[in-house]
């Protein structure tokens, strides 16, 4: 239970970094759209969301298996409850 309570609070403060990352990414892509000249700094901005998103991705699989796992278990548990 501990360590599907650390995944859903990680999985839900990346999701608010992907939330931010995405606005960041956009105003960088609208500034490489418009044809700067040093565009560097905007590349940047969007690999690393780009990662914060991938990141994101695995921690709410991980997250989904915990709950599936956590779910099971419980399952199991009532069954073995009930007497037959």
């Amino acid at each position: 239970m501990t360590r599907l309570r650390i995944w859903a609070t990680a999985t839900l403060t990346l999701a608010i970094l992907a939330f931010i990352a995405l606005f960041l990414m956009f105003l960088a892509l609208v500034d490489i759209s418009h044809g700067e000249k040093n565009v560097v700094l905007e590349w940047l901005v969007v690999k690393l969301g780009l990662f914060v998103i991938l990141s994101l991705i695995v921690a709410t699989i991980v997250c989904a298996g915990l709950v599936l796992k956590y779910f099971r278990g419980k399952e199991a548990e009532k069954k073995r409850q009930i007497p037959d």
